[in-house]
């Protein structure tokens, strides 16, 4: 029988793997920008260091600040970071989400997909139908030509204006 007050520590696994998540929030936090760091909530002690982290070029030194950084992460609830490191992450696979959507419609179009023409219709009503149209076709003429893309970016653009 065990009382309810028996404490038992972590077990040095369990150490070696928060120490090793400290490590990695620190590592994603460091690759932020600056006005990403400057956004998220955390102490201005913590934030400073990360800043200093981005300006060290030497390796040694990099490794050192890091370490320190992991020191200082030890001190704080790391609930708050884990959030905002996870919002950011959810923002880009939504960002890539539309970017491949916008990319795949474009490819409809150029491959001679005419629902893919009213479909853009029905999505952007305030498009530019006759810029559209003509950008359409030049798409297609490049495609079978072989030509350089140079319409389909340029479709790409006006696409991905259009989500915007």
């Amino acid at each position: 029988m065990h009382d309810q007050d028996d404490y038992r520590p972590p077990s040095r696994s369990q150490l070696k793997r928060d120490a090793t998540e400290r490590q990695k929030l620190g590592q994603r936090l460091a690759e932020l920008g600056e006005e990403a760091l400057r956004k998220a909530d955390m102490p201005n002690d913590l934030r400073d260091e990360l800043l200093f982290y981005k300006s060290l070029t030497k390796n040694e030194a990099r490794r050192r600040q890091m370490q320190l950084i992991g020191k200082m992460m030890r001190d704080i609830d790391l609930g708050d970071i884990r959030e905002f490191i996870g919002g950011l992450d959810e923002a880009h696979r939504i960002g890539t989400r539309a970017f491949h959507a916008v990319e795949h419609l474009r490819d409809r179009l150029v491959d001679g997909d005419d629902s893919a023409v009213d479909e853009v219709y029905e999505r952007y009503p305030e498009i530019d139908g006759q810029h559209f149209r003509q950008l359409v076709r030049n798409a297609r003429n490049e495609k079978a030509k072989g030509k350089a893309p140079k319409a389909s970016r340029a479709l790409f653009r006006m696409l991905r204006e259009q989500e915007n």
